[in-house]
């Protein structure tokens, strides 16, 4: 019920158009490598809303939705890194640069996402390559990128710091945006 309610305010939040393409199944996942152990997560539940007129986006997920292999690093991740009760989601508002003309016509597009990223309280300025494809009039799309978790004032105690590296790649996946009907 609270994700229905998310995807609606999120839908919302992107003004309305001809052609609004949504997806609650957007795939988020992160991968650092340290010295003691990688840590991974992934998260299917993203939500985001692209207007293709305009080429906003917008792109939403729930913290405590990453889930780990280890039990005792998803709880490490949400009550001491990401403090997940206090900064309960990640939230990216912004533009898709060189977004494809024709949202119908078949293709691979590399395009450069540019925006405000909200992680921990803190919002910083973004930017990263990603690529759109269509094919048969089904959308999806996929970017990487780096965050420092320093960057959103994300704490790594000293006793740790041999252990967890700042910086996480982030991996963006969506298999198949619903084309949206204005109303």
């Amino acid at each position: 019920m609270k994700l229905m309610f998310m995807f609606l305010l999120l839908m919302g939040a992107v003004q309305l158009c001809a052609q609004r393409y949504a997806t609650s199944t957007a795939k988020l996942s992160f991968f650092s490598a340290s010295t003691l152990e990688n840590i991974e997560a992934v998260n299917s539940q993203g939500i985001c809303v692209i207007d293709a007129q305009t080429s906003a986006l917008e792109f939403q997920a729930m913290l405590k939705g990453f889930e780990f292999k280890k039990a005792l690093m998803q709880q490490h991740f949400n009550e001491d890194y990401v403090e997940s009760d206090v900064y309960p989601k990640v939230n990216f508002k912004g533009k898709i640069k060189n977004a494809p003309k024709l949202w119908t016509k078949d293709g691979e597009y590399d395009v450069t996402v540019e925006g405000q990223l909200t992680l921990h309280g803190v919002t910083k300025s973004m930017v990263a390559p990603g690529k759109i494809s269509i094919k048969n009039g089904v959308v999806s799309a996929s970017a990487k990128f780096d965050v420092a978790a320093s960057d959103f004032n994300i704490k790594i105690p000293a006793s740790k710091k041999n252990n967890i590296n700042n910086t996480v790649q982030v991996n963006v996946n969506i298999s198949s945006f619903k084309l949206l009907k204005a109303p």
